[in-house]
């Protein structure tokens, strides 16, 4: 697969030399996919919203990353950066804990995440480890993620992959709060993470999409907290090599 088969020339050219392109679209219903790969996996995270209510805040970033580019980040030319591995290091659900995102509201790096790990069952959410070498397509996993601003909830975990593409997608199990104020239902905050090999490069797909009051207190502090939290997983996947 190349990336000239999946993505437009003109794509093509302009993500290249940044390495990265993002769309956003906020307050609005309607939203038009820009930036999708035409790969099975990419195409499926951009039909996975399931709630009747239309998502209020979009955004799909795309990234360009050469293997060797992994390689030096991890401090190791050597470093392991197969699709295997990567499947691998999106499942290690608990060294998600202690990411960092720039917090653009007070103007600080904090964690993200302050515990990440599997459970047995949204019901009886007893801690698991994780499952880096149980890996199949289609397979559905929970975990509890302590949101610096959403506290701890349930994620559903929905894994796709084939021999050259890995995807995770998020969706909130159950209410994210603000404070004492539900800020997101259930099934309305959705986060996808989708790489692609591209022979000696990755080219790495992002969606979030979520619902929320569209009142001022929530409109400014949450579209903020959406944008670091793409950067803050695409840093995280990168560094884990």
């Amino acid at each position: 697969m190349s990336a000239e088969g999946i993505l437009s020339d003109e794509l093509l050219e302009k993500i290249k030399p940044n390495g990265a392109m993002r769309h956003v679209v906020q307050g609005k219903s309607e939203f038009k996919f820009e930036l999708v790969p035409a790969t099975e996996l990419a195409i499926a995270t951009t039909k996975s919203w399931e709630s009747d209510a239309a998502p209020v805040f979009h955004e799909e970033c795309l990234f360009y990353i050469t293997k060797a580019d992994l390689a030096k980040a991890s401090g190791n030319s050597d470093a392991d950066t197969s699709i295997a591995k990567v499947s691998q290091i999106i499942r290690s659900v608990s060294k998600m804990k202690g990411m960092e995102y720039y917090s653009n509201g007070d103007k600080r790096w904090e964690t993200l995440y302050h515990e990440a790990y599997l459970i047995d069952s949204p019901n009886s959410r007893n801690r698991i480890d994780d499952k880096i070498d149980e890996v199949y397509d289609r397979q559905t996993l929970y975990c509890i993620l302590d949101d610096n601003s959403f506290g701890s909830c349930v994620y559903r975990l929905d894994y796709r992959q084939q021999d050259d593409e890995v995807s995770i997608l998020f969706t909130n199990a159950e209410k994210c709060k603000f404070g004492p104020m539900t800020a997101v239902k259930e099934n309305e905050l959705k986060i996808s993470l989708d790489i692609i090999s591209q022979g000696d490069s990755y080219l790495i797909y992002m969606t979030l999409r979520a619902r929320y009051p569209q009142i001022p207190l929530f409109k400014e502090r949450l579209s903020k907290s959406f944008n670091a939290r793409i950067d803050a997983i695409f840093k995280w996947f990168t560094m884990q090599f």
